[in-house]
Protein backbone atom coordinates (compact mmCIF):
# COMPACT_ATOMS: atom_id res chain seq x y z
CA UNK A 1 0.00 0.00 0.00
CA UNK A 2 2.57 2.58 0.37
CA UNK A 3 4.62 1.66 -2.39
CA UNK A 4 1.07 2.70 -4.53
CA UNK A 5 1.12 6.00 -2.32
CA UNK A 6 4.02 7.07 -3.18
CA UNK A 7 3.95 6.42 -7.06
CA UNK A 8 0.82 8.04 -6.72
CA UNK A 9 2.68 11.54 -5.60
CA UNK A 10 5.34 10.71 -8.27
CA UNK A 11 2.99 10.40 -10.81
CA UNK A 12 3.56 13.86 -12.81
CA UNK A 13 7.11 13.06 -12.18
CA UNK A 14 8.43 16.28 -11.62
CA UNK A 15 12.35 14.83 -10.81
CA UNK A 16 14.66 17.48 -10.52
CA UNK A 17 18.22 17.18 -10.02
CA UNK A 18 21.16 19.54 -10.48
CA UNK A 19 23.68 18.99 -14.15
CA UNK A 20 26.98 18.65 -14.28
CA UNK A 21 27.02 21.82 -16.58
CA UNK A 22 27.39 25.18 -14.41
CA UNK A 23 24.25 27.70 -15.00
CA UNK A 24 21.89 24.14 -16.01
CA UNK A 25 19.00 23.11 -14.00
CA UNK A 26 16.47 20.21 -15.12
CA UNK A 27 13.24 19.25 -13.90
CA UNK A 28 11.12 16.42 -15.57
CA UNK A 29 7.17 16.75 -16.43
CA UNK A 30 4.80 14.48 -18.21
CA UNK A 31 7.60 12.62 -19.76
CA UNK A 32 9.46 15.34 -21.27
CA UNK A 33 12.63 16.64 -19.57
CA UNK A 34 12.95 20.53 -19.03
CA UNK A 35 16.63 22.15 -19.03
CA UNK A 36 17.10 25.69 -18.10
CA UNK A 37 19.96 27.79 -19.01
CA UNK A 38 21.56 30.89 -19.24
CA UNK A 39 23.32 32.22 -22.13
CA UNK A 40 23.21 32.73 -25.07
CA UNK A 41 20.68 30.30 -26.97
CA UNK A 42 22.40 30.92 -30.79
CA UNK A 43 26.21 30.77 -29.83
CA UNK A 44 25.54 27.69 -27.59
CA UNK A 45 24.18 26.13 -30.71
CA UNK A 46 27.05 27.43 -33.20
CA UNK A 47 29.55 24.69 -32.63
CA UNK A 48 28.31 22.24 -35.15
CA UNK A 49 27.39 19.78 -33.00
CA UNK A 50 23.78 18.61 -33.43
CA UNK A 51 22.05 19.34 -29.80
CA UNK A 52 18.29 19.84 -30.64
CA UNK A 53 16.35 19.28 -33.63
CA UNK A 54 14.46 22.92 -33.68
CA UNK A 55 15.62 26.02 -32.43
CA UNK A 56 13.20 28.86 -32.26
CA UNK A 57 14.45 32.68 -32.41
CA UNK A 58 12.08 35.76 -31.65
CA UNK A 59 12.07 37.87 -35.11
CA UNK A 60 11.45 40.96 -33.26
CA UNK A 61 14.51 40.52 -31.27
CA UNK A 62 16.57 39.92 -34.06
CA UNK A 63 15.08 42.56 -36.07
CA UNK A 64 15.49 45.28 -32.84
CA UNK A 65 19.25 44.09 -31.86
CA UNK A 66 20.65 43.22 -35.54
CA UNK A 67 18.80 45.36 -38.06
CA UNK A 68 17.53 48.43 -35.84
CA UNK A 69 14.06 48.49 -36.74
CA UNK A 70 10.82 46.46 -35.67
CA UNK A 71 8.79 45.31 -38.44
CA UNK A 72 5.11 44.48 -37.65
CA UNK A 73 3.75 41.56 -38.62
CA UNK A 74 0.94 38.18 -37.73
CA UNK A 75 1.56 37.22 -33.95
CA UNK A 76 2.58 34.06 -33.70
CA UNK A 77 3.28 33.95 -37.77
CA UNK A 78 6.54 31.08 -37.96
CA UNK A 79 8.73 30.35 -40.76
CA UNK A 80 12.20 28.83 -41.35
CA UNK A 81 14.62 31.22 -41.59
CA UNK A 82 18.37 31.34 -43.43
CA UNK A 83 18.68 34.58 -41.74
CA UNK A 84 19.66 34.27 -38.29
CA UNK A 85 22.19 36.58 -36.74
CA UNK A 86 23.79 36.23 -33.29
CA UNK A 87 27.11 37.70 -31.01
CA UNK A 88 29.59 35.57 -29.82
CA UNK A 89 32.07 36.28 -26.56
CA UNK A 90 33.89 32.81 -27.11
CA UNK A 91 36.92 33.88 -29.07
CA UNK A 92 38.37 30.22 -29.24
CA UNK A 93 35.54 29.48 -31.36
CA UNK A 94 36.11 29.36 -35.10
CA UNK A 95 33.20 31.22 -36.90
CA UNK A 96 36.08 32.65 -39.73
CA UNK A 97 33.37 30.85 -42.22
CA UNK A 98 30.77 32.76 -41.45
CA UNK A 99 29.32 35.92 -43.34
CA UNK A 100 29.30 38.77 -40.92
CA UNK A 101 25.99 40.78 -41.15
CA UNK A 102 25.87 43.39 -43.93
CA UNK A 103 23.78 45.92 -44.36
CA UNK A 104 21.94 47.57 -46.81
CA UNK A 105 24.82 50.52 -47.26
CA UNK A 106 27.36 47.99 -47.18
CA UNK A 107 28.74 48.32 -43.84
CA UNK A 108 28.89 45.45 -41.64
CA UNK A 109 28.32 45.13 -37.30
CA UNK A 110 31.49 44.13 -35.86
CA UNK A 111 31.12 40.78 -33.37
CA UNK A 112 27.14 39.48 -35.41
CA UNK A 113 27.66 36.43 -37.37
CA UNK A 114 24.73 34.40 -39.50
CA UNK A 115 23.68 31.34 -37.70
CA UNK A 116 25.27 28.20 -39.11
CA UNK A 117 22.77 26.09 -40.55
CA UNK A 118 23.87 22.90 -41.49
CA UNK A 119 21.30 20.45 -43.87
CA UNK A 120 19.43 18.10 -41.59
CA UNK A 121 20.76 19.88 -38.70
CA UNK A 122 19.71 22.89 -36.11
CA UNK A 123 16.99 24.19 -38.22
CA UNK A 124 15.97 28.04 -37.12
CA UNK A 125 12.37 28.49 -36.50
CA UNK A 126 11.55 32.29 -36.49
CA UNK A 127 8.04 33.30 -34.63
CA UNK A 128 6.91 37.13 -34.75
CA UNK A 129 6.22 37.53 -31.04
CA UNK A 130 5.01 40.58 -29.12
CA UNK A 131 7.24 43.78 -28.55
CA UNK A 132 6.31 46.10 -25.87
CA UNK A 133 8.19 49.45 -25.61
CA UNK A 134 7.90 51.89 -23.48
CA UNK A 135 10.33 52.50 -19.43
CA UNK A 136 7.29 53.76 -17.31
CA UNK A 137 4.18 53.87 -19.92
CA UNK A 138 4.15 50.87 -22.11
CA UNK A 139 2.88 50.64 -25.36
CA UNK A 140 1.74 47.37 -27.52
CA UNK A 141 0.97 46.76 -31.38
CA UNK A 142 -0.46 43.61 -32.09
CA UNK A 143 -1.48 41.83 -35.59
CA UNK A 144 -4.28 39.23 -34.94
CA UNK A 145 -5.82 36.64 -37.09
CA UNK A 146 -9.32 36.49 -36.46
CA UNK A 147 -11.54 33.57 -35.91
CA UNK A 148 -13.20 34.51 -39.46
CA UNK A 149 -9.65 34.95 -41.06
CA UNK A 150 -9.46 38.34 -40.96
CA UNK A 151 -6.61 40.59 -39.65
CA UNK A 152 -7.03 42.21 -36.92
CA UNK A 153 -4.82 45.76 -35.63
CA UNK A 154 -4.99 47.10 -32.27
CA UNK A 155 -2.84 49.87 -30.36
CA UNK A 156 -2.78 48.99 -26.75
CA UNK A 157 -1.73 51.65 -23.86
CA UNK A 158 -0.57 50.93 -20.09
CA UNK A 159 -1.66 48.24 -18.09
CA UNK A 160 -3.59 47.11 -21.23
CA UNK A 161 -0.69 46.93 -23.32
CA UNK A 162 0.85 44.14 -20.80
CA UNK A 163 -2.11 42.35 -20.80
CA UNK A 164 -2.64 42.00 -24.43
CA UNK A 165 0.78 41.28 -24.78
CA UNK A 166 0.92 38.20 -22.05
CA UNK A 167 -2.06 37.06 -24.22
CA UNK A 168 0.40 36.69 -27.10
CA UNK A 169 3.44 35.68 -25.55
CA UNK A 170 1.37 32.65 -24.59
CA UNK A 171 -0.14 31.93 -28.04
CA UNK A 172 3.69 32.16 -29.38
CA UNK A 173 4.74 29.35 -27.01
CA UNK A 174 2.08 27.39 -28.04
CA UNK A 175 2.34 27.88 -32.22
CA UNK A 176 5.84 27.22 -31.97
CA UNK A 177 5.68 23.73 -29.77
CA UNK A 178 3.34 22.41 -32.00
CA UNK A 179 4.84 23.32 -35.06
CA UNK A 180 7.57 21.27 -33.49
CA UNK A 181 5.46 18.53 -33.20
CA UNK A 182 3.85 18.65 -36.88
CA UNK A 183 7.76 18.58 -38.25
CA UNK A 184 8.18 15.37 -36.05
CA UNK A 185 10.75 17.35 -33.91
CA UNK A 186 11.65 15.29 -30.66
CA UNK A 187 13.81 18.16 -28.94
CA UNK A 188 13.32 21.93 -29.58
CA UNK A 189 15.64 25.02 -27.75
CA UNK A 190 13.12 28.10 -26.71
CA UNK A 191 14.10 31.51 -25.76
CA UNK A 192 12.59 33.74 -23.31
CA UNK A 193 9.96 34.80 -25.97
CA UNK A 194 8.92 38.80 -26.31
CA UNK A 195 11.14 39.15 -23.12
CA UNK A 196 14.63 39.03 -24.35
CA UNK A 197 17.04 42.23 -24.76
CA UNK A 198 16.12 44.48 -27.20
CA UNK A 199 17.43 48.11 -27.72
CA UNK A 200 13.85 49.69 -28.09
CA UNK A 201 12.84 47.81 -24.85
CA UNK A 202 11.84 44.82 -23.42
CA UNK A 203 8.79 43.05 -21.63
CA UNK A 204 9.49 42.78 -18.01
CA UNK A 205 11.07 39.37 -17.81
CA UNK A 206 8.80 38.82 -13.87
CA UNK A 207 5.61 39.10 -16.06
CA UNK A 208 6.86 37.45 -19.07
CA UNK A 209 8.07 34.23 -17.07
CA UNK A 210 4.92 32.55 -15.32
CA UNK A 211 3.07 33.14 -18.80
CA UNK A 212 5.65 31.04 -20.44
CA UNK A 213 6.14 28.21 -17.96
CA UNK A 214 2.28 27.85 -17.83
CA UNK A 215 1.71 28.04 -21.53
CA UNK A 216 5.10 25.20 -21.99
CA UNK A 217 3.74 22.94 -19.36
CA UNK A 218 0.48 22.80 -20.43
CA UNK A 219 0.83 22.29 -24.10
CA UNK A 220 3.23 18.64 -22.70
CA UNK A 221 0.62 18.15 -20.51
CA UNK A 222 -1.97 17.99 -23.47
CA UNK A 223 0.63 15.97 -25.57
CA UNK A 224 2.60 14.25 -23.14
CA UNK A 225 5.82 12.77 -24.54
CA UNK A 226 5.83 14.27 -27.62
CA UNK A 227 9.15 16.10 -26.65
CA UNK A 228 11.60 14.15 -25.29
CA UNK A 229 13.42 17.55 -24.34
CA UNK A 230 12.63 21.05 -24.18
CA UNK A 231 15.75 23.72 -23.34
CA UNK A 232 14.83 27.19 -22.13
CA UNK A 233 17.26 29.76 -22.59
CA UNK A 234 17.22 32.84 -20.10
CA UNK A 235 19.66 36.15 -20.44
CA UNK A 236 19.98 37.21 -16.25
CA UNK A 237 20.84 35.36 -12.70
CA UNK A 238 17.21 36.07 -11.39
CA UNK A 239 15.51 34.95 -14.25
CA UNK A 240 17.00 31.52 -13.80
CA UNK A 241 16.08 31.42 -10.07
CA UNK A 242 12.45 32.94 -11.17
CA UNK A 243 11.87 29.98 -13.91
CA UNK A 244 13.18 27.54 -11.24
CA UNK A 245 10.56 28.77 -8.57
CA UNK A 246 7.65 28.95 -11.05
CA UNK A 247 7.79 25.34 -12.17
CA UNK A 248 8.92 23.41 -8.83
CA UNK A 249 5.60 25.56 -8.00
CA UNK A 250 3.37 24.09 -10.47
CA UNK A 251 5.35 20.87 -9.17
CA UNK A 252 3.56 21.28 -5.94
CA UNK A 253 0.06 22.16 -7.41
CA UNK A 254 0.14 19.23 -9.33
CA UNK A 255 1.43 16.76 -6.29
CA UNK A 256 -1.61 18.22 -4.07
CA UNK A 257 -4.26 17.49 -6.62
CA UNK A 258 -2.42 13.74 -6.93
CA UNK A 259 -3.03 13.44 -3.16
CA UNK A 260 -6.35 15.17 -3.24
CA UNK A 261 -7.68 12.49 -5.99
CA UNK A 262 -5.67 9.60 -3.85
CA UNK A 263 -7.92 10.63 -0.55
CA UNK A 264 -10.97 10.40 -2.89
CA UNK A 265 -10.51 6.95 -2.98
CA UNK A 266 -11.25 4.47 -0.09
CA UNK A 267 -8.93 1.51 -1.00
CA UNK A 268 -5.90 3.61 -0.83
CA UNK A 269 -4.58 4.36 2.84
CA UNK A 270 -4.26 8.52 2.28
CA UNK A 271 -7.88 8.67 2.22
CA UNK A 272 -7.10 8.49 5.77
CA UNK A 273 -5.23 11.91 5.78
CA UNK A 274 -6.58 15.21 6.66
CA UNK A 275 -6.52 17.68 3.35
CA UNK A 276 -4.07 19.64 5.69
CA UNK A 277 -1.99 17.36 5.94
CA UNK A 278 -1.83 15.62 2.15
CA UNK A 279 -1.10 19.98 1.22
CA UNK A 280 1.96 19.67 3.32
CA UNK A 281 3.34 16.22 2.60
CA UNK A 282 2.76 17.32 -1.43
CA UNK A 283 5.04 20.23 -0.73
CA UNK A 284 7.83 18.24 0.41
CA UNK A 285 8.15 16.22 -2.60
Amino acid sequence: MIKNIVFAAFVFTASVHAMEKENRWSITAYGTQINLNKGDMLDYYADGEKKVDYIVVGRRAQEGKFISMIVDGLIGECSTDFQVYFETKNKSSNYRALSHHCLKDGTTIPGTLYFPLREGYNVCLTVIEPYVWGAQYYCYNSVRKKDNGKVKFAYYQGDEALEEALKDIRVCYKTVLAKGITAGKRSIALPALGAQKCPFGSFPKEKAAPVAVEAILEFIKNNPKMYDRIELFVEEDFEVDLYKELLMQWRGKENVLLFYFAQKNSEHLISLLLPELIGYIANLI
